[in-house]
């Protein structure tokens, strides 16, 4: 869910994101990656990070000239199994 925007990015089949606008009930972009998407934030106001085994995606949701998620960089190899998100603070004691 976008921080303060009636937005949400789904993921279906492992590969497949949407994101659909909620407040004006459209859908703004939808892409299918080439490997299962592990995780997915939006980390500003316009950018939705993305998380592979492999790599590290962004996608702008409002430039309509990004059709699909761009490539910033390869995740090293060690990090391929390991867990990606937010850990509670009853988790790290």
């Amino acid at each position: 869910m976008h921080w303060n925007k009636l937005i949400i990015a789904l993921k279906a089949q492992q590969r497949t994101l949407q994101i659909f606008d909620l407040g004006n009930k459209s859908k703004l972009k939808s892409a299918t990656m080439n490997e299962d998407v592990v995780f997915w934030k939006f980390f500003d106001e316009n950018t939705l990070g993305l998380v592979t085994d492999t790599s590290v995606y962004h996608w702008n949701i409002f430039d309509q000239a990004q059709a699909s998620p761009v490539k910033v960089f390869e995740r090293h190899a060690t990090l391929a199994v390991r867990y990606i998100g937010s850990i509670s603070k009853d988790l790290r004691s």
